[in-house]
């Protein structure tokens, strides 16, 4: 099966689809003809081109059905279509982007410091600093959240980059 990345070319699977089902594409990559797929095809019948908002266009001058056609090469009708197409296929979203907010409290949470909002909802204090934590002293640490971007702000003088190696776990010093 033909893989839907957000690089997928309707016109490109079309023809490995029908090179692997034996039809003999032949052809430049944007219109192109083949053996239809869907009958006893000797003389190539099939005309494959490309439609003016990227789907592929198959079309059987022997009468088949595109549905059939497609069908036969193993494809659905959703990989004739290109991304973003309402009839293609959804792109899968690998994973929602975190706020750096997020991040930073979620690794407080895994180095199990607490924390809490301040009046200003963005403004957060940490019950200790990690950078101060690995010389046993326990600083609070502002966290404010400034536009998406995070400053981190340490009463022991721990600088902003020691605090962040001590949240990734890489080795800094203050």
């Amino acid at each position: 099966m033909t893989s839907h990345a957000l690089t997928h070319d309707p016109l490109r699977a079309v023809r490995d689809a029908l090179e692997d089902a034996g039809c003999d594409p032949r052809g430049p990559g944007h219109k192109f003809t083949a053996r239809c797929p869907a009958h006893e095809d000797r003389t190539p019948s099939l005309s494959v081109g490309e439609g003016v908002d990227g789907r592929a266009l198959v079309y059987c001058f022997g009468g088949c059905d595109a549905d059939e056609i497609v069908r036969t090469i193993g494809l659905q009708w959703a990989d004739l279509f290109p991304p973003g197409h309402r009839n293609a296929r959804p792109v899968r979203v690998l994973a929602r982007q975190r706020a750096a907010i997020d991040l930073v409290l979620q690794a407080l949470r895994e180095l199990e410091i607490d924390y809490r909002a301040t009046a200003n909802v963005d403004l957060w204090v940490a019950d200790g600093c990690p950078g101060c934590e690995r010389r046993n002293a326990r600083w609070p640490l502002w966290i404010q959240n400034d536009s998406g971007r995070v400053r981190l702000s340490c009463f022991n003088g721990c600088t902003q980059i020691a605090v962040l190696g001590a949240l990734t776990g890489a080795e800094g010093s203050s």
